[in-house]
């Protein structure tokens, strides 16, 4: 079991000028006993002016409902990991002549940590018009996160895996809109509809002195890392890779029909693991007593390395193989020629030799670690229906000889299918949601996202 302790110190304030000018403020202090002494308090504050200026110069009209400026800077802390100051000893399963034997850490701890700290920008407005039928909400922000506390890979030589450290600096830059409204609204009908949309952009500034790139998670030879320069969370794999021309198509083998491979192992980048963008519609159709709900969930861009879809292609059980299983496979490509200098050109002359699905899936996926990483590389763009729902409320004079107020009563589904999807085998979803650095960009023997109905009934009293 794991301890640890923040105490805390904070406060908050705000100053306004006539109803139309604010001055939001905090500030806070933390003592972490997951720091050293010398270090264990830090302190980060907040500043926040919002104007309204509808109100400071009232213009408040039937097309103008409301709009107001915004704009803050925030910093905020983070502590680590409890035991990251001193190594630990544990007791084994082994015993030896009965008595359990103990370990000691393997991670080299750092006396020394600071806290980490983000420091964030925003600005933005929101904006009301047409008697409020349309809502506007726009934020462009810029983070920065520096001092992080990561565990760096040490040689298997020091006798220990990793070793704890203050490194590196992430920033992220983006927008966030969301725009909702009334499009239609009669005495009996009503349709009200929210779009959301968000934009990340980030880059890894640096790491510490000596690392080129930080491991943050991997599989069978499939690493997920984070490299200055480059956007965080980049796939590379370091198995073989296709030969390819200055026009990126595959050269084929002109004697086997099989495409050629990089000889040895090479590193290969197959993208980022993080989305593009991100985004959601809402429709919410009210008719009398009827209302129908839908929601759509958006999300484009983003790479994930499939281990399930390498398994479901040596077995054949992937949609993937299905191609030339009557024996008659072209693999697409380039006929190769030797360029008399051990590499290979290309003829120009489209590859038309026949082969047996089963040897280029063979070649694709290979055994172990005998593959190509980019063949098991997943675009994890989706548009789902995440959710349905149809409700009714009971007319009052149903209820008015009893003690409820209301009633209403739904049917609803969730994860009911999918616009556009990339992935086959798992649901993209299954990527997207990972929140820790261990499973970012990797799939391996996920479960299926569940395909929900129900019913609820809900009462007021």
């Amino acid at each position: 079991m794991n301890e640890s302790a923040i105490n805390s110190v904070y406060g908050s304030g705000q100053v306004g000028y006539k109803n139309y000018l604010y001055v939001d403020f905090t500030g806070r202090n933390d003592w972490s006993s997951t720091l050293p002494v010398k270090n264990c308090s830090f302190f980060y504050p907040s500043v926040g002016v919002s104007f309204i200026v509808t109100d400071a110069f009232k213009l408040h009209q039937e097309w103008l409902n409301f709009l107001k400026l915004r704009a803050s800077v925030a910093q905020a802390g983070s502590s680590g990991d409890p035991y990251s100051l001193v190594g630990t000893y544990s007791l084994d399963a082994n015993k030896f002549n009965g008595i359990a034997l103990g370990s000691y850490t393997s991670t080299v701890v750092d006396p020394n940590l600071k806290n980490e700290l983000t420091t964030s920008y925003e600005a933005g407005f929101d904006l009301n018009v047409l008697n409020n039928r349309l809502r506007v909400d726009l934020t462009l922000y810029k983070s920065s996160t520096k001092n992080q506390i990561l565990p760096i890979t040490l040689p298997a030589s020091t006798s220990f895996d990793s070793r704890i450290i203050n490194a590196g600096e992430i920033e992220n830059k983006g927008i966030e809109l969301m725009i909702s409204g009334t499009p239609v609204q009669t005495t009996s009908f009503k349709w009200e509809s929210i779009f959301n949309f968000s934009l990340n952009r980030n880059k890894v500034i640096e790491l510490v002195d000596g690392v080129d790139a930080y491991i943050l998670a991997q599989d069978r030879g499939t690493y997920v890392v984070a490299e200055p320069g480059k956007p965080f969370g980049e796939i590379w794999g370091t198995k073989y890779s296709w030969v390819r021309d200055d026009k990126g198509n595959r050269l084929i083998d002109p004697t086997t029909g099989l495409p050629l491979r990089s000889s040895g192992f090479v590193t290969t980048d197959l993208g980022s693991a993080l989305p593009k963008w991100l985004g959601g519609w809402s429709n919410t159709f009210s008719y009398k007593r009827f209302s129908f709900s839908a929601l759509i969930d958006i999300s484009q861009g983003g790479k994930v390395f499939s281990q399930s879809m390498r398994e479901e292609i040596l077995y054949g059980t992937t949609k993937k193989t299905l191609p030339g299983r009557d024996g008659t496979y072209v693999a697409s490509g380039m006929v190769a020629a030797s360029d008399g200098a051990g590499g290979y050109v290309s003829t120009g002359v489209k590859n038309a030799k026949q082969i047996t699905a089963q040897a280029y899936w063979n070649m694709v996926a290979g055994d172990k670690e005998n593959f190509v990483s980019e063949e098991m590389t997943n675009d994890l763009s989706y548009i789902a229906m995440r959710e349905m729902s149809l409700s009714y409320t009971i007319p009052a004079e149903v209820l008015k000889s009893t003690f409820i107020r209301n009633i209403i009563v739904s049917a609803y589904g969730r994860n009911l299918f999918y616009f556009q999807r990339h992935t086959d085998g798992f649901s993209p979803e299954a990527c997207s949601f990972n929140v820790h650095n261990s499973s970012l960009g990797l799939e391996s023997t996920s479960f299926p996202l569940m395909r929900t109905f129900g019913c609820r009934i809900s009462l007021e009293l």
